[in-house]
């Protein structure tokens, strides 16, 4: 079963923090980032992707249940 969480972060700068989110994560995990968007592949069942807008980042985190999500938000 997969479990999704969605939040969403209000800044001028959605771009700039989605390039450096991604940035970091890329010493872990096989990332990929184009035109606003990132993504983080954590596992084979879980991952985050950002997308920035003017107005902020949205986060969408998919994982395989709700405690993996609670140790991933951490």
């Amino acid at each position: 079963m997969s479990f999704v969480s969605k939040a969403f972060v209000s800044t001028a700068s959605g771009d700039k923090y989605v390039q450096q989110l991604i940035k970091h994560w890329s010493h872990r995990f096989e990332t990929s980032y184009a035109d606003g968007e990132g993504l983080v592949p954590f596992s084979d069942v879980a991952s985050a992707s950002f997308t920035s807008d003017p107005e902020g980042i949205r986060i969408v985190l998919r994982t395989s249940g709700a405690e993996e999500a609670e140790t991933l938000r951490g």
